[in-house]
């Protein structure tokens, strides 16, 4: 069902202003989905207190409970 779909595990790539560089996941997201994955905002890591590019894992449906 529609629940199924915030259930996937979704992995974004950031660069060191934390602006999405690439969006992957497991499946194909619908493109209702995909826009609010666009719509986080995303903090790049810290390296030596430093920005830098990074990826983060998430699951969907943790921003929707």
């Amino acid at each position: 069902g529609l629940g199924d779909v915030y259930k996937r595990q979704v992995k974004v790539s950031v660069d060191d202003r934390g602006r999405i560089v690439e969006i992957s996941e497991d499946a194909i997201l619908p493109d209702h989905i995909r826009s609010i994955v666009e719509d986080i905002t995303f903090m790049p890591a810290l390296v030596d207190g430093q920005a830098v590019a990074s990826e983060v894992s998430f699951n969907l449906q943790d921003f929707f409970r």
